[in-house]
């Protein structure tokens, strides 16, 4: 299912309310995820394209912080579609995985000499013994 441009505005406006810009971090709204990141989140998540949908066709331009509050309070479930789509598509950013210090998952290979975590049980097995009182 593909979006309108006119659902795609909305989404852009709604997603830079729900994700203003903070310190390092910018705003959701000037990144432009309400195309590729959107699409690309709409494929991991294709049971929340209808719904989402539905959302975006209640929602009127400009949108503003009003209809937020009216969603969140009316439809908590409708308000969590929509902000999970948005979180996702954020995240994806190229942009934002940046800020975030994050360049993607990373194949690492242990070594062959163990299973790679007997020094986290050594330090651990080390440490004094610890006990809760139970009563």
């Amino acid at each position: 299912m593909h979006l309108t441009a006119h659902q795609r505005e909305i989404f852009r406006q709604a997603s830079g309310l729900i994700l203003p810009a903070w310190r390092n971090m910018p705003d959701a709204a000037s990144l432009g995820i309400q195309m590729k990141q959107l699409d690309r989140a709409m494929k991991v998540r294709p049971d929340l394209i209808k719904p989402l949908v539905r959302v975006l066709n209640d929602m009127n331009l400009p949108f503003d912080f009003a209809q937020i509050k009216t969603l969140r309070q009316m439809s908590p479930h409708d308000f969590r579609i929509l902000r999970m789509l948005v979180c996702g598509a954020y995240y994806m950013h190229p942009t934002v995985k940046t800020a975030l210090g994050y360049q993607g998952q990373q194949a690492v290979s242990l070594p062959r000499s163990g299973f790679g975590g007997e020094e986290l049980v050594v330090s651990m097995m080390e440490q004094p013994k610890r006990y809760r009182d139970v009563k």
